[in-house]
C-alpha cells in the first residue's frame, strides 16, 4: 500500500498511518474490480481571496488532485476539492457578525482584524482568525490547544473553507463532498460486483484515480471540479444501495472527512454523520476536533509538534513537507496577532 500519504480521515484529512476500515490494494485488485486508465484531468480550483475587499473577485488557481489511496483517512493537502468562497464584505471591522447572523455565534471573531494592510499568508491567517476565533478560543479553553495551532491546521487542511462566512455554503446540499468509487466498491460493490461494474469504474492499480460512473448508458467523470457531479454520483450510488451505505464513500465538509470514520466522530452510522455535517459549520468543526482527539494528537498539538501531527494526519512520506506547511501558517498567525493584539 502507498505510504506517502496518510490515512483518509478515512477523510479528514491529514492522512493517517492506518485505517481500521481500509481495504488492501490486493483486495482492490481482485479480478472483479473494474479496470480503467488513470485520469490526469484537472479536477477543481482552490480560491485565494480577500472577502473584505470592495469588488472582490476570487483568483482561481487550478490544481490536479490525485485522489485517495485506501490507507488514507483524510485528503492530503494537494487533494482538496474546490471549496466554498465568501461573498464580498465591505468592512472588515463590522461585516463578519452582520454577514453570518446567529449561525456564526460561537465561531467568528467578535473583534475582526482589518485586512487592508495585510497580504499573502498573513492576510489568509487574519481571515481564519476573523471567521473562527471564537471557536478556537473555546477549543483552547477546553483542551489546552493554542488557537494559533488550530488556525494553522485549519487553513492547511480545510483550504478556503477555513475562513468562509457564507454559512449556507456549508449546509445541506451545498456541503462540499467528494465521492470515492473505490470506497463504494469496498462497502457495496464487492457484494454486488455485476451491478457495480456496470455503473462504476476506477483504476484497480491506483484506486484513487480513474473514477467514472454510468447512470444511463454514458460514462461520465466523477471528479470534474463541479460539486453537482459529485452529488449526482452520490445520489445514484444511494439509490443502488442506501444513503447509509453510500455515505461511507464520500468525504464531507470543510475537513473532508470520510464517512466511514463516523465512529471516530461519535456518530452512530455514516448517514448520521452525513446528516449532522449538513447542519452547518459547527458540526463540521466539531468533527475535525473529534478526529484529532481520536488520533491522540492533543498532546502534540499542545506542544506545537507539527511533525507528529503531520505524520499522523498526512502520512509519514511527506511529514517534513506538511509540518513546514503547518508551521508557516502558525508563524503567520502569531505574527498577525502581534501586529493586531486581541
Amino acid at each position: 500500500m502507498r505510504k506517502s500519504h496518510v490515512l483518509m480521515l478515512c477523510t479528514l484529512t491529514l492522512g493517517l498511518a492506518s485505517c481500521g476500515n481500509s481495504v488492501t490494494d490486493t483486495a482492490l485488485g481482485k479480478a472483479n474490480a473494474p479496470q480503467v486508465q488513470a485520469s490526469n484531468e484537472l479536477n477543481g480550483t482552490l480560491m485565494n481571496f480577500d472577502p473584505t475587499a470592495p469588488g472582490f473577485d476570487p483568483q482561481k488557481v487550478v490544481y490536479d488532485p490525485r485522489g485517495l489511496g485506501e490507507e488514507f483517512q483524510t485528503l492530503s493537502l494537494e487533494d482538496r476539492p474546490a471549496l466554498v468562497t465568501d461573498p464580498p464584505l465591505d468592512n472588515a471591522s463590522t461585516a463578519y457578525p452582520q454577514a453570518i447572523g446567529s449561525e456564526g455565534a460561537g465561531i467568528v471573531a467578535t473583534n475582526p482584524i482589518p485586512l487592508s494592510a495585510l497580504s499573502g499568508l498573513e492576510k489568509q491567517m487574519a481571515q481564519v482568525y476573523n471567521a473562527r476565533a471564537a471557536y478556537f478560543a473555546k477549543i483552547e479553553q477546553q483542551y489546552g490547544i493554542p488557537s494559533s495551532v488550530m488556525a494553522a491546521i485549519m487553513l492547511a487542511e480545510s483550504g478556503s473553507a477555513a475562513y468562509t462566512t457564507d454559512w449556507q455554503s456549508l449546509k445541506g446540499r451545498n456541503m462540499t463532498i467528494r465521492f470515492e468509487n473505490h470506497q463504494f466498491y469496498n462497502y457495496w460493490g464487492k457484494s454486488n460486483p455485476n451491478t457495480f461494474n456496470a455503473h462504476f469504474k476506477y483504476n484497480a492499480t491506483q484506486p484513487w484515480t480513474g473514477h467514472m460512473y454510468n447512470p444511463s448508458g454514458t460514462w461520465l467523470s466523477v471528479h470534474t471540479g463541479q460539486q453537482q457531479r459529485e452529488w449526482d454520483t452520490f445520489d445514484y450510488a444511494a439509490r443502488l444501495s442506501s444513503v447509509n451505505t453510500a455515505a461511507n464513500a464520500i468525504s464531507m465538509g470543510m475537513g473532508q472527512i470520510m464517512g466511514f470514520n463516523y465512529g471516530m466522530l461519535k456518530y452512530s452510522n455514516p448517514e448520521a454523520m452525513f446528516n449532522g455535517f449538513q447542519t452547518g459549520a459547527m458540526a463540521q468543526l466539531d468533527g475535525i476536533v473529534d478526529f484529532l482527539i481520536a488520533r491522540k494528537l492533543l498532546d502534540a498539538m499542545r506542544r506545537a509538534d507539527f511533525h507528529t501531527v503531520a505524520s499522523n494526519y498526512n502520512g509519514t512520506g511527506k511529514a517534513d513537507e506538511y509540518a513546514k506547511i503547518i508551521k508557516d501558517r502558525y508563524d503567520a498567525y502569531n505574527s498577525v496577532l502581534r501586529k493586531y493584539p486581541r
